[in-house]
């Protein structure tokens, strides 16, 4: 089950990206690209912190 943890940390990590992008597209939709992309770097630069 340890092996299983990070893989359901990233889905949720995933899911959450998605659910968020989705919710802000339905309030205005090229905010959405913006929102992504930002979410997207910074995961990107904790990543690379790690």
């Amino acid at each position: 089950m340890r092996k299983l943890t990070p893989d359901l940390t990233d889905f949720a990590g995933v899911l959450g990206l998605g659910l968020v992008s989705y919710g802000v597209w339905k309030i205005y939709p090229p905010a959405a690209f913006i929102v992504v992309g930002t979410l997207i770097i910074v995961a990107a630069v904790a990543m690379a912190r790690r």
